[in-house]
């Protein structure tokens, strides 16, 4: 029994002395980089070359390919208290038209796009002040033109007015965009973001950026049928870290409509579509006056 005793003592005793001594402290977590995502550009008029292609599918299996050049401009406007905005100018060019990948004439509804010129004042995280507006020549297709503002205020992203680690998320009010004079549906949207990843080297780094938007597409008439729907984009966005413009984006698009009023989506159109964008440095300016035509969109905040 001492010799028990004896055990239990010592054991106490080492036990005691190891509390009393200071754990080795934890290694220091890692410091998440946090970046600024924000339009840079070094000079007060910077141009870049842009690309953007659709590609529309049906149940049946035929595709619809729509690739659409243009210019994009970005003026400095310097404001008071230290801060930024920018004009954009993206101007268009000849438009290309394919169906199950063979070159088509354009319709009375295509034609046109290579005279119109879209104008959106936003700050220097791309978010839009004023605008978008759109002009060009009074006899393109009021639908196409309403087309061209929808895509320009959808695809636009939105840059998060603080810095970001990845993981973290960004979002801008909901809103309702109706585009005039076409008089078309309105659609609700709901636009968020995610840092996904920080790429390559310093002069070349890239933001990863995923993006998730619900729309929801007013009533409308359809050959005398109202109709109404929803969609959905995600995709994601690399976003040069230097400029804060240059990049690429493939982004999914769904969008079902159905009868006005129907407890459950009764599919009567279906719509599926990916998007293609590249925007890189370069191209020659282009000046002038814009023309006056068309009316601006309207884009307000779901109350």
């Amino acid at each position: 029994m001492p010799v028990l005793i004896s055990l239990a003592a010592l054991f106490l005793l080492a036990c005691s002395g190891a509390a009393r001594r200071p754990p080795d402290p934890p290694p220091p977590a890692p410091t998440a980089e946090r970046v600024e995502l924000r339009i840079q550009t070094a000079t007060r008029l910077t141009t870049f070359s842009r690309r953007q292609t659709i590609t529309l599918r049906d149940l049946g299996g035929h595709q619809v390919r729509v690739a659409a050049p243009s210019l994009l401009q970005l003026r400095q406007h310097p404001q008071g208290g230290g801060g930024e905005v920018y004009l954009r100018y993206q101007t268009f060019g000849a438009l290309e038209w394919r169906q199950d990948d063979e070159v088509q004439p354009l319709g009375a509804f295509m034609r046109g796009l290579d005279r119109h010129q879209v104008r959106t004042r936003v700050d220097r995280h791309n978010r839009i002040d004023e605008g978008p507006e759109l002009t060009g020549s009074p006899h393109a297709s009021p639908q196409l033109s309403a087309a061209v503002l929808g895509l320009s205020r959808l695809l636009e992203l939105a840059l998060p007015e603080r810095p970001v680690a990845v993981g973290e998320h960004w979002s801008e009010p909901a809103a309702l965009w109706r585009a005039e004079p076409a008089g078309l549906a309105g659609i609700e949207m709901e636009r968020s973001w995610t840092l996904v990843g920080i790429d390559g080297p310093d002069e070349e780094r890239v933001a990863r950026i995923a993006w998730d938007v619900h729309m929801r597409v007013q009533p409308f008439e359809i050959s005398g049928v109202s109709v109404e729907g929803r969609g959905r984009m995600q995709g994601l966005s690399e976003l040069s870290l230097r400029d804060g413009v240059a990049g690429t984006a493939v982004l999914d698009v769904s969008l079902e409509l159905g009868p006005t009023g129907a407890s459950d989506v009764l599919s009567l159109y279906r719509v599926q579509a990916t998007i293609r964008e590249r925007i890189e440095p370069g191209g020659a300016p282009v000046r002038g006056a814009m023309i006056q035509g068309v009316r601006p969109s309207r884009s307000s905040p779901i109350e």
